[in-house]
């Protein structure tokens, strides 16, 4: 019992980080998810290619891999030193963003093209329509 109780501020301290780690991580993989949706969606197909290797690599490798080449890979470089945690961001987010663009994907290609041909009548363009139509949904 003596260990946990002197383990606590420790514990505590961990849970901070983590919570921290968490939060910051899951809004940036929040917005590289929908800018790599936004691209997988493109009709350029130079962004389309683009996109389709991120996800296919980042969801095909697993994340103690993507974590341990952003924290041993990148510190080899002798312009780059990352500590732990901004590393633990930059992964975590990497890996959200590509399964948050998978997710963000399928919803935008879930809507009814009714919609989109209404927004057309009303005189919408095309980024007026996925701003104001698509993506609130």
């Amino acid at each position: 019992m003596d260990t946990i109780v002197n383990a606590f501020p420790y514990l505590m301290d961990g849970l901070q980080t983590t919570l921290y780690i968490f939060v910051v991580a899951i809004i940036l993989g929040f917005i590289i998810g929908l800018i790599v949706a936004l691209f997988r969606l493109s009709p350029f197909k130079i962004l389309n290619f683009i996109s389709l290797v991120f996800v296919n690599a980042i969801r095909g490798t697993p994340f103690i891999v993507q974590l341990f080449f952003i924290y041993f890979g990148l510190n080899t470089l002798e312009f780059i030193s990352l500590d732990r945690v901004p590393a633990g961001i930059i992964t975590v987010a990497i890996n959200a963003g590509a399964y948050f663009s998978e997710i963000i994907r399928a919803g935008i290609q879930s809507i009814d093209n009714g919609q989109t041909e209404a927004a057309r009548s009303l005189g919408f363009t095309g980024g007026q329509n996925m701003r104001f139509i698509v993506l609130p949904q």
